[in-house]
């Protein structure tokens, strides 16, 4: 077979993966709502904390809410993120009233009230996208901003939405209606389409993230990429080569800040069927490192904020290296996130003491092309299409 016939037939494979991931991933979001999860009240936010964060060369605290959303419009059109369960913490396609929105926000700052002052940045997520009007009416949106702008001391509001949910047209209005600086967190991913495709279920172009970040660059817009790490389907030296070339093709979009989204296995997702299978772990720990040591042999200098694995829904499991070093490792984390240090973990002298290391090691040694990586995922599909009920 000669090298063109290849191309076509590997071509053909990956759309016929990415079809039998979406059925899959639809018959999951159907137990999903027949399971009833979404008994909570619409008033009341999924939850909120505060994080510390880097901003304007200081270490400052940000408020975070996780308002309960209506559902994020892509787990109802091609079932959603292979690792996302957000879904079952929202109103699962049923749209929330404005009022609902805007109620929760009111208890937020009522519950924050005698420490508000505090945060200079407040963070809107929604499990979804806060730039869909499917999800939230574009009015409430700019009622949620013009309430939040009242505030003096707040100077920047972060907004999550989808690449596709974010126009010009939105974003003059969104600037004009606040004089408070705005960033936009997206979900990234990964720079390889067949990652993003196949291991993710993302389907959007490198050139189409390239030019809205031009965009919102020249609107003054911050623009922070999710990563999450070590999707489904990679080994870990893999995960770990895929994150490299993902940064250094972020380097390029002169984005604002990357937040690497630490992987957790939650209920409803491909993720858990896979890890109750034995087809999928979530990358250790060590992992991440050697990510940041990688980056800092190439000189990426694009800020990284490692988030913490706590998410709108409860996980099953999450990135590990073991019971005696995690603690440890997560508190690295903190540290890193504080300064940009590499050096907190170069000091680190767990791997000369902590078997996980050895461990860890051992999982670098398997290695794929991308062909293999097709017949792979194909392998496994097979197998949760005749033997799993979903």
């Amino acid at each position: 077979m000669n090298q063109s016939n290849i191309l076509k037939n590997s071509i053909h494979q990956k759309q016929s993966l990415a079809k039998r991931i979406q059925s899959i991933l639809r018959k999951i979001r159907s137990e999903s709502k027949k399971s009833n999860l979404n008994s909570f009240s619409l008033t009341e936010p999924v939850f909120t904390e505060t994080r510390k964060t880097i901003w304007d060369g200081k270490l400052v605290d940000r408020l975070i809410i996780f308002f309960r959303g209506s559902g994020c419009l892509w787990v109802e059109k091609g079932g959603g993120c292979t690792f996302c369960g957000f879904y079952t913490a929202t109103n699962q396609g049923n749209k929330i009233q404005d009022s609902d929105y805007l109620t929760q926000l009111e208890n937020t700052l009522t519950k924050y009230k005698n420490e508000i002052e505090k945060f200079p940045i407040i963070s809107l997520y929604n499990d979804g996208s806060m730039l869909s009007n499917q999800e939230i009416n574009f009015s409430a949106l700019l009622k949620i901003i013009e309430r939040i702008s009242k505030y003096p001391f707040i100077k920047r509001i972060t907004l999550e939405s989808k690449l596709s949910d974010i126009t010009e047209e939105k974003i003059k209005i969104l600037k004009n209606s606040t004089d408070k600086e705005l960033e936009i967190a997206l979900g990234f991913e990964s720079s390889n389409p067949l990652v993003r495709k196949i291991c993710i279920n993302k389907n959007f172009s490198n050139s189409h993230f390239l030019k809205t970040s031009e965009m919102l660059n020249n609107y003054n817009v911050s623009i922070v990429a999710l990563m999450m790490l070590g999707p489904p389907f990679l080994t870990e030296s893999e995960s770990i080569q895929d994150a490299i070339d993902s940064l250094t093709f972020l380097e390029k979009a002169k984005i604002y800040r990357i937040d690497f989204e630490l992987p957790t296995v939650e209920k409803f997702t491909l993720t858990e069927i896979l890890y109750n299978n034995g087809f999928y772990k979530p990358l250790m720990l060590w992992s991440v490192t050697e990510i940041l040591r990688k980056k800092g042999k190439l000189n990426l200098n694009t800020p990284i904020y490692i988030s913490p694995p706590r998410y709108t829904v409860p996980s099953i499991s999450m990135a590990s290296n073991c019971a005696l070093c995690d603690l440890r490792f997560f508190s690295l984390i903190e540290d890193y996130n504080k300064n940009q240090n590499i050096d907190i973990f170069e000091r680190d002298e767990s791997k000369k003491i902590c078997q996980c290391h050895a461990k860890w090691e051992n999982l670098l040694i398997e290695t794929k092309s991308d062909l293999e990586f097709l017949d792979r995922v194909e392998k496994i599909i097979t197998r949760l299409e005749m033997n799993i009920e979903i």
